[in-house]
């Protein structure tokens, strides 16, 4: 509510809330249906899970912009690091990621796209976040999405990994197992 926006305390009160209630919270459609879906697939990876969401609580109240794409990038990197077994940051991944997608059968075009993809993401992060703090909510919105969408990705791959089926198709899954 616009007139409890300058409050801190109704802020936290409301982010706990959320947290501990998400199922009551407002939203619906496709995308809150892939985050939920997405929060799913990540209980594997708790410390990605917590920034993840801690991310997603911030944007739900509008508050923290800066430390909520902090978290975002954080929930990215960390999955990296678990997936790929290392401690690299985010921009020294590249080898890494493009050889786990070769690994797991990924066409050409759609690991240059990828890498492309978390390239800008990273370019963003560094020039928008980092040393400037400029990011617009439609902005804020549009990373949330992308960053769901290109951990989503990962999170299948390397589900699929395990499950020692790299060339099933992944509508054929029932991912809510």
């Amino acid at each position: 509510k616009p007139q409890f926006a300058g409050n801190g305390k109704i802020q936290e009160l409301s982010v706990k809330l959320s947290s501990q209630y998400a199922q009551f919270s407002e939203g619906g459609g496709t995308v809150n249906e892939i985050i939920q879906e997405t929060k799913h697939w990540l209980d594997k990876y708790p410390d990605v899970l917590k920034h993840y969401q801690a991310a997603l609580q911030k944007r739900e109240h509008n508050i923290y912009s800066r430390n909520l794409l902090d978290d975002l990038r954080l929930s990215l990197e960390v999955l990296m690091k678990e997936i790929f077994n290392n401690e690299k940051s985010l921009e020294n991944q590249t080898k890494d990621l493009g050889q786990f997608l070769e690994n797991n059968g990924i066409s050409v075009p759609i690991r240059n796209l990828y890498s492309t993809v978390i390239g800008k993401y990273k370019d963003y992060q560094n020039n928008n976040v980092k040393h400037n703090d400029s990011s617009q909510a439609i902005e804020v919105d549009f990373l949330i999405e992308l960053t769901t969408v290109l951990m989503r990705f990962l999170v299948q791959l390397d589900l699929q990994k395990e499950s020692n089926k790299p060339n099933e198709k992944v509508e054929d899954w029932d991912w809510l197992k």
